[in-house]
């Protein structure tokens, strides 16, 4: 059955008449009907025409007749009813507040207690509602690497008790590209919308030698009570490269024991901090505290339709495939493969060099203190493994073997890769919407954004800011916050991305 018709307009026609007077009085003859409409209704209609719009309406199942007389077809009142209902529950839909709020803040202050206080208030003003803050998300610069206490307390004297979780990065997002900020997310919703959980799992220097997790997913699995369920997203805040740790991140060891015990179970988004480009130890946030050596993992329940995607901007160098050898992860030795043949294996520092036309010297010299402006001259170029797309900029020289900054295995095909301005731009755009397709979104609430830093030494020296270049048209309102880091993560836990974007975008829909 199709749209119902409106029972009455302002200025009444003979059917809705006829269908007005059934729905007060039944069941009536055509005689009775037609009394009624005219002395009613006051329309100038014969008996006729009342009889022949009788009949109409019992071919289309509005009107029933039994014994001449004539009622309104109860299915026909039954479907109106859903009708009506259908249509207000939509409309509702439509002109509510949306199912999470999300607002964004951030602040170039020197004073640490005063900066986080400033982009906390600036991100609660945002809330138009009474919605219960169900979790903060701050970036923060290494400007404020002697008051990290005193920039949370700032955050926590607006933010109150509410779940705390975040990282020290290379460079903040709120709507543009920032740098030396301190940038506040708040997300307010109802408990049973959306809740989130951080939890801390610290790290010791055996994490790092003997790279087994087994002790901290343990952990995880018992505080985020897995074992009766899983979340249905996961953030994820690692430490970054350091040069006390040799270069070494731990982050791919986890995320592959992660993705082995829990098979991937939920979306999981997130990053390895930052600090500066010299490597510098990193700083991950919980609640009110600052850890300088954990994983703060956050655990979101939520209805809301949600959409991960990760791209990459970047093309092959030249048409060479290589085949790896590698040790620990580091990548030893490389191989051309021409016409499916592997020809013979060559020193990786070799091989890169040639490819790259960047002298043995100078990248020894250079790495990894200069390796932003390397990097942003497009000097050192990432290895890329062909299978799925996972990069690795060279980090580390060890005699004729390199240590890149995504670990390699063994039999790895790669290839060399390039971007410019332009592909990045581009490509962070079209995260965000593929995003928006993965997860059937068609109204996006707000984008979380892990992009890498490298992106943003290439883009920072080019004078391009490519997250306002792509803040127009369906984007030009929509919340785009987050950060640059050392990795990034998504939609599942492996590989670790580096040269990437990943987006999480949260949709003003409930999922089925």
């Amino acid at each position: 059955m199709g749209t119902p018709i409106t029972l009455k307009t302002m200025k009444a026609d003979t059917r809705d008449a006829v269908i007005d007077t059934l729905a007060k009085t039944w069941p009536l003859n055509a005689r009775q009907v037609y009394s009624e409409v005219r002395d009613t209704q006051h329309l100038n209609i014969t008996y006729q025409g009342v009889h022949k719009v009788l009949n109409q309406l019992v071919k289309e199942k509005i009107v029933v007749a039994q014994d001449r007389k004539y009622e309104l077809d109860a299915a026909w009142i039954k479907s109106l009813r859903k009708f009506a209902e259908t249509a207000d529950k939509n409309y509702s839909k439509s002109t509510s507040a949306p199912y999470l709020e999300i607002g964004t803040g951030s602040s170039v202050e020197k004073d640490a207690f005063t900066a986080g206080k400033e982009a906390a208030e600036k991100a609660l003003k945002q809330i138009k509602s009474d919605k219960k803050m169900q979790l903060v998300l701050v970036f923060a610069s290494g400007e404020y690497e002697k008051n990290y206490k005193e920039l949370l307390k700032g955050i926590v004297s607006i933010t109150r008790t509410a779940p705390l979780s975040g990282s020290t990065t290379i460079g903040e997002i709120n709507n543009r590209s920032l740098h030396r900020t301190i940038t506040v997310t708040v997300f307010c919703a109802d408990d049973e919308i959306f809740r989130a959980v951080p939890i801390v799992l610290p790290i010791t220097q055996s994490h790092y030698a003997e790279n087994s997790f087994n002790d901290i997913l343990s952990l995880l699995e018992k505080k985020a009570g897995f074992e009766k369920r899983f979340p249905d997203l996961g953030i994820v805040f690692f430490p970054g490269y350091k040069r006390d740790t040799g270069m070494k991140a731990i982050a791919p060891g986890f995320l592959t024991e992660f993705a082995n015990r829990f098979s991937n179970a939920f979306p999981l988004i997130g990053g390895l901090a930052g600090s500066n480009w010299n490597f510098d130890p990193t700083v991950q946030f919980c609640n009110t505290e600052r850890y300088d050596d954990a994983i703060i993992f956050v655990c979101i329940h939520t209805k809301l339709k949600i959409g991960v995607r990760r791209l990459h901007g970047y093309t092959p160098l030249t048409k060479h495939h290589f085949k790896v050898r590698t040790k620990e992860g580091a990548v030893t030795e490389m191989a051309v493969i021409e016409d499916g043949k592997i020809k013979g294996y060559e020193p990786a520092l070799e091989v890169y060099v040639r490819e790259t036309g960047l002298a043995p010297k100078e990248l020894k010299k250079s790495l990894p203190t200069f390796i932003k402006e390397l990097i942003a001259q497009n000097k050192t170029p990432p290895l890329t493994r062909v299978s799925d797309g996972a990069h690795g900029f060279p980090m580390v020289i060890e005699g004729n073997t390199i240590r890149f900054s995504n670990p390699f295995n063994e039999g790895d095909i790669a290839q060399i890769s390039k971007t410019s301005p332009e592909e990045i731009t581009e490509t962070t755009k079209r995260v965000i919407l593929e995003a928006c397709r993965e997860g059937n979104i068609r109204k996006p609430l707000g984008v979380l954004l892990n992009s890498c830093a490298a992106i943003k030494a290439i883009i920072d020296v080019h004078g391009i800011n490519e997250i306002e270049k792509i803040r127009v048209g369906n984007l030009s309102t929509v919340p785009i916050f987050g950060c640059y880091n050392m990795g990034e993560i998504g939609p599942m836990a492996v590989p670790q991305g580096s040269g990437t974007v990943v987006a999480l975008v949260f949709g003003n829909e409930l999922r089925e």
